[in-house]
């Protein structure tokens, strides 16, 4: 449920409200309209008129874990011992925010914010942002913003969904075979970039992502890569008081049958021109848009929703 309510989207990109940290989800979801795989119907006896072709839409790349690790020790929202905990979404202006004030096993205390927007003025665009300081302590901290192929392989420990285990008559069944054929790979600092092609559909997409860690602190970066994940591991020497804020932007660009290397060349330009703006630019062309489009709707200004937590 919380994932479902927490959920952002702009009608050609949605991600479901995962945590950041990607474990411990119900159900991990990143979804671009259209994109889809489609497989053989098989009918008790053939007949004119009988459908041959099913689509199902595809779980595309996900782009939206960010997971981040203390002395080496994970943050787990299940297990960790949180002090305070926040999360919600502003309808007034599309951004879901998050805080968290997190007490590690050694006792000391991590403040961590976040956000995540899906733009309406830039449909192929999502903008993560991740702020970590640690008020009163020094410690080594890891950032790890990952890129995943969960269509075919889950994750990195190709651990299958907690929530699968329930029966749910409205799902279609798994696929029997690989569905993004690797066609694209190419890491070039902090800009990374996977792409795909399905296999019986033809239908492409390229997901790339790139990457800005502003801080004081001394830190170092190390990239990896593959058919199925793409990171940008960060690796930190936190001082007290003085700010980790990681900004993270990814671009989706699917086609019919475009090659997928051109996918990625659009991807590219995407994020270029996303970079260039900021992100503080970015969420003001968000809020202008969901204030034109409340002024041009039915609804009174008084009754429309705001914020949901």
């Amino acid at each position: 449920v919380s994932e479902t309510v927490f959920a952002v989207g702009n009608g050609f990109l949605g991600l479901r409200g995962n945590p950041d940290e990607g474990r411990d989800s119900a159900q991990h979801g990143t979804f671009v309209n259209g994109f889809h795989e489609t497989w053989q119907i098989e009918h008790a006896e053939d007949a004119f008129g009988l459908a041959r072709d099913g689509q199902t839409i595809v779980n595309a790349p996900d782009s939206k874990t960010i997971r981040i690790y203390v002395d080496d020790e994970p943050l787990r929202l299940q297990v960790a011992d949180l002090e305070d905990y926040d999360r919600s979404i502003d309808f007034r202006e599309g951004i879901l925010r998050r805080s968290v004030n997190w007490r590690t096993p050694s006792g000391k205390m991590v403040q961590i914010n976040s956000t995540r927007m899906v733009s309406m003025e830039e449909k192929h665009l999502v903008v993560y942002t991740y702020e970590v300081v640690l008020p009163e302590d020094s410690a080594p901290v890891v950032i790890s913003s990952q890129l995943l192929n969960r269509q075919d392989g889950e994750d990195e420990y190709h651990l299958a969904s907690q929530a699968g285990g329930e029966f749910d008559p409205r799902k279609a069944e798994a696929f029997s075979h690989r569905v993004l054929e690797p066609r694209l790979r190419r890491s070039e600092g902090e800009h990374q970039i996977l792409g795909y092609r399905c296999a019986n559909s033809g239908m492409t997409i390229a997901v790339a992502t790139d990457h800005q860690l502003i801080t004081d602190n001394d830190y170092d970066l190390r990239t990896f890569i593959d058919d199925d994940s793409a990171k940008s591991v960060y690796h930190v020497h936190a001082k007290p008081g003085r700010v980790i804020r990681l900004v993270k932007m990814a671009s989706y660009h699917t086609s019919v049958g475009t090659p997928v290397r051109e996918l990625g060349y659009r991807c590219s330009r995407t994020l270029r021109r996303a970079r260039e703006a900021g992100v503080e630019a970015l969420e003001q062309y968000q809020r202008d848009w969901f204030e034109d489009f409340w002024a041009r709707s039915d609804v009174e200004v008084e009754g429309a929703p705001e914020t949901q937590q």
